[in-house]
């Protein structure tokens, strides 16, 4: 090996920036990121603990409201 040669070593991935307010998530989606069932997930919009937002015939929940529901746990 050259006198002035660099140690090669393997840098770390990128990490992934997320900004979950940014987002919107359908009904399926959601639950998943909360790790909750779909059925789960209507009975807290039942509770009105959560809110959907309608799209048309769409339901999707925005991400500022994920974030306030889990800050509220």
């Amino acid at each position: 090996m050259p006198a002035n040669s660099q140690k090669c070593e393997p840098k770390a991935p990128p990490s992934i920036q997320f900004d979950i307010e940014d987002h919107v998530f359908s009904v399926d989606d959601a639950a998943t990121h909360l790790r909750i069932s779909k059925s789960y997930l209507y009975e807290l919009v039942a509770a009105k603990k959560l809110t959907l937002t309608k799209i048309g015939k769409r339901s999707i929940v925005k991400g500022a409201e994920l974030a306030r529901f889990v800050k509220s746990l």
